[in-house]
């Protein structure tokens, strides 16, 4: 058996990730890892039960915003 994992960087989508993670559950992904970029919309909420089952794994990633800059530069 193969695991899979997923890892997405997100700011303020916490009401999308129970429909993205049941979602990619259906494809059998079997765990989330969620980079957390200073979010205020309560992210750690709606992930806590998907923690609690070992399902989904967040993580602070707070990487200052540089002026300029696109949000996909900070993912390097």
């Amino acid at each position: 058996k193969i695991n899979s994992e997923i890892i997405s960087t997100v700011r303020n989508r916490a009401k999308y990730l129970p429909e993205w993670i049941e979602y990619h559950r259906l494809l059998g992904v079997e765990h989330f890892i969620v980079l957390d970029h200073f979010s205020t919309d309560r992210l750690d909420e709606i992930l806590r039960p998907y923690e609690k089952q070992g399902i989904a794994t967040l993580v602070t990633f707070h990487v200052p915003v540089v002026k300029g800059t696109y949000f996909n530069t900070l993912q390097v």
